[in-house]
């Protein structure tokens, strides 16, 4: 139970931290779009998106052995991407006939890095992602995306029941969202042959 809410508050922060807006997007204006626009131009993206992506295996590259790291990758890697603006995730069970519709790019995960390490009286969880970004069809390698996060803690707080997996749920979300924050052009540039 505290894995599920740990994990939904890794999505809600990796959401948070894409879709944080650029400053100087919001002076150019002069006037901001009202919430109703915003909606119906979102809703009309995810309709005809720029980008169908097709998420791939996520491979755990790290020490640790975790049955529910890969799945935890994938759930706030799906999360991520479909917060991006233009951007749409396929389902895991839809094939390649959408891929006329809107080039297509398959996204493939690796969990470099999942430690913790004893820094004098605390501790440091780390955490490093990398994604690779497949032409599709014939899926040839046009991008890499990385990213990495660290937190500290000290033993005492560890102490708590379900801290642990909490913390490994949170620096993994992280290292997900500062990989991920660079994607929309990335994947547009992958999208174009």
């Amino acid at each position: 139970m505290l894995f599920r809410r740990s994990l939904r508050a890794v999505v809600g922060l990796a959401l948070g931290l894409v879709l944080l807006p650029a400053p100087a997007d919001a002076t150019r204006s002069g006037s901001r779009p009202r919430p109703a626009t915003l909606a119906a131009t979102a809703h009309a993206k995810k309709q005809n998106p720029d980008v169908l992506i097709r998420l791939g295996h996520v491979r755990n590259g790290a020490r640790a052995a975790s049955s529910r790291l890969e799945k935890t990758v994938r759930d706030v890697s799906r999360a991520s991407f479909s917060a991006l603006p233009g951007v749409r995730v396929l389902a895991d069970e839809v094939g390649s006939q959408q891929a006329n519709i809107s080039p297509m790019v398959l996204v493939t995960a690796k969990v470099q890095q999942l430690s913790m390490k004893r820094s004098g009286a605390q501790l440091v969880y780390s955490a490093a992602v990398e994604y690779t970004l497949h032409r599709m069809p014939e899926q040839a390698i046009a991008a890499t995306l990385r990213g990495q996060a660290s937190v500290r803690t000290t033993a005492a707080e560890m102490r708590a029941p379900g801290r642990a997996s909490a913390l490994r749920a949170s620096v993994l979300g992280a290292a997900v969202a500062s990989a991920i924050r660079p994607a929309t052009d990335a994947l547009r540039a992958a999208a174009q042959h």
